[in-house]
């Protein structure tokens, strides 16, 4: 996602869909690969889409509620970055189940 010639580029490795019901949040696997690539690499950001329902959301470690938390509109994109706040990330509905888009970022090599 970097344009910046010299910098490190943010590389999609991975995708995840997920039914926002009580707490939740994304799969360890998919924040840290078993293999490939990034085999052992901790993500360090996320694009997530809402898709269906509004959800609340902490990346503090606590869990969230239908009051209490970030919230985030049915057809809406947030951003997460850093290890620590993706390990600590949970969504939960607010009315409905929502369903929610993941793809998580790598560090890629550097750009020529």
């Amino acid at each position: 996602m970097s344009f910046i010639p010299g910098e490190k580029e943010l590389v999609p490795t991975g995708y995840e869909a997920i039914t926002v019901n009580t707490a939740i949040g994304i799969t360890a696997t998919v924040l840290t690969p078993a293999s490939g690539v990034y085999s052992g690499v901790h993500a360090v950001g996320a694009s997530i889409s809402i898709e269906t329902d509004a959800i609340r959301y902490t990346i503090d470690g606590t869990t969230p509620t239908s009051s209490i938390g970030h919230k985030i509109a049915a057809d809406d994109i947030f951003y997460i970055f850093g290890k620590t706040a993706l390990a600590n990330l949970r969504m939960i509905k607010i009315t409905n189940n929502a369903s929610a888009k993941v793809t998580v970022f790598h560090v890629g090599a550097k750009m020529a």
